[in-house]
């Protein structure tokens, strides 16, 4: 077990001493997530009940965020996000629906009265930037049209997508079930793309129902916490999805922070700021080049493939963490929070 999981001293998000953290049972949920770490487990010949069970919650008593404690080491890491499960499940689901169904990934508002609530709070919204994944929030929702270019383009990368899963297949790979996994893994995609196949090129392509944005963004950040520049599906990165099919430019989290300030008026993380190395770092990065940052988060009990939980009680303490910061709770479910981060020098 010390192979899968290592402790640490300190909260992952601001750093303050670990030991001085509240511990939380009811924080982690032990049975949601599972599939994203059942191939570490078979790997190493554990139960997934004996990992779970090791892992504890705490909170952090400076900065509200929820912990896990110990949690997974670099190397299984490595394993649950980049070969035991590549794929971002809910982001690639979003995808498909957008373009079988027509279905825009589910916020607690609608497009249009999310973008007057911003409006009203920071002003006219004209460029949006998505960081971390582009299938979960505003990209999806703000395509106005897909063009008969992007729309072949499209299907033509979709037409290879055996050949080049099976390309992929690691040749390192000894362990029968971790490699029984993978091509369990690919079937089911390969099947979910021929229906796509079918149901796509037989609709016209679909057309949201407001033009939200005169430019769009989609800013990809590596990390070890999740799946980063790895995710991939039907034969083409998110990334490069986010491009031919949504035509978002793409910029690095580098060119954002080379970038002169307030250059974008929005950027919008959805429920991947818990996947990022440094999520305080980043949101003081995201607050100093835009106008606002949108950030849908998940509530407590969190599932062990996060490491950290940013649920009300963080964004609430935020103000005392970032100076400056005002933070709007735009709306909140059960589940799930949307905060809108601005600036106060400038709202």
């Amino acid at each position: 077990m010390s192979e899968i999981l290592v402790s640490t001293d300190e909260c992952p998000v601001c750093k303050s001493p670990a030991n001085l953290a509240e511990l939380c049972p009811d924080a982690i949920s032990r049975e949601a997530g599972l599939r994203y770490l059942d191939p570490l487990a078979r790997r190493h010949g554990i139960a997934l009940t004996e990992i779970t069970k090791s892992i504890n919650a705490y909170r952090c008593s400076y900065c509200q965020a929820y912990f896990l404690n110990p949690w997974f080491s670099e190397d299984a890491r490595n394993e649950i996000f980049l070969a035991g499960h590549p794929i971002h499940n809910m982001g690639w689901s979003n995808f498909l629906k957008r373009f079988t169904n027509n279905e825009t990934p589910k916020l607690p508002l609608s497009t249009a009265d999310l973008l007057g609530v911003i409006e009203s709070k920071v002003g006219k919204i004209s460029s949006y930037a998505e960081l971390g994944c582009p299938f979960m929030g505003l990209l999806l929702r703000s395509v106005d049209s897909i063009s008969l270019e992007r729309w072949l383009k499209i299907n033509k990368s979709f037409g290879s997508m055996p050949r080049f899963s099976a390309r992929q297949l690691p040749q390192t790979i000894s362990d029968f079930m971790a490699l029984a996994t993978m091509s369990s893994n690919i079937v089911k995609l390969v099947t979910r793309l021929r229906f796509w196949r079918r149901r796509a090129l037989a609709q016209k392509p679909s057309v949201s129902d407001i033009k939200c944005f005169e430019q769009t963004y989609y800013i990809p950040v590596p990390s070890s916490k999740g799946w980063g520049m790895n995710c991939a599906g039907f034969g083409e990165s998110c990334t490069a999805m986010s491009h031919t099919t949504l035509g978002a430019k793409v910029i690095t989290i580098s060119n954002l922070v080379e970038s002169s300030d307030r250059s974008i008026d929005l950027i919008g993380i959805f429920f991947m700021l818990d996947h990022q190395d440094s999520p305080l770092d980043l949101l003081k990065t995201c607050l100093s080049k835009a106008k606002a940052v949108l950030v849908l988060t998940h509530e407590k009990p969190f599932s062990p493939q996060h490491q950290v939980g940013l649920g009300h009680d963080f964004f609430l303490r935020l103000p005392e963490v970032i100076p400056d910061v005002r933070i709007d709770c735009v709306a909140s479910r059960k589940s799930d929070h949307l905060f809108l981060l601005s600036n106060i020098t400038e709202s």
